[in-house]
């Protein structure tokens, strides 16, 4: 997929948007298929400059983002700090397959307690998001 791709599988004036970002193609699809089942309208992108671009379009109807840590070109920590700055309120699920002691550390201070390990179940995915919302 290409950094300028954008995918949606619903209409953007939803109000029940999540963006879900990876930069690995079977992660977007697997990402999309799980949030319409949960109910969600999901909007994917492959890359951090591309979930930054999105959620400036979107921001009115994105609820949260779940982010992808290990990105090439702009990891999830910089995508996150850009993100934040357009939205200071916006709200984040960190995804990731490797965690270590550090990169927690970095995730409490960018105000993120909600993490998704890969791989993961959609049943673990729902209870993320409700957790986050409420």
């Amino acid at each position: 997929m290409s950094e300028d791709t954008i995918h949606s599988s619903e209409p953007e004036s939803s109000q029940n948007t999540i963006l879900f970002v990876d930069d690995e193609q079977i992660n977007l699809v697997v990402g999309r298929t799980v949030l319409t089942r949960l109910g969600y309208k999901a909007l994917t992108a492959s890359g951090g400059a591309e979930a930054v671009q999105l959620y400036k379009a979107h921001k009115e109807t994105i609820l949260l983002t779940i982010m992808d840590m290990n990105m090439p070109l702009m990891d999830g920590e910089q995508a996150i700090r850009e993100i934040r700055a357009i939205d200071g309120r916006a709200r984040f699920i960190v995804s990731s397959g490797l965690v270590s002691d550090h990169q927690i550390q970095t995730f409490h201070a960018l105000g993120i307690t909600d993490f998704l390990i890969k791989p993961y179940r959609a049943e673990t995915v729902g209870e993320v998001i409700r957790s986050v919302l409420n």
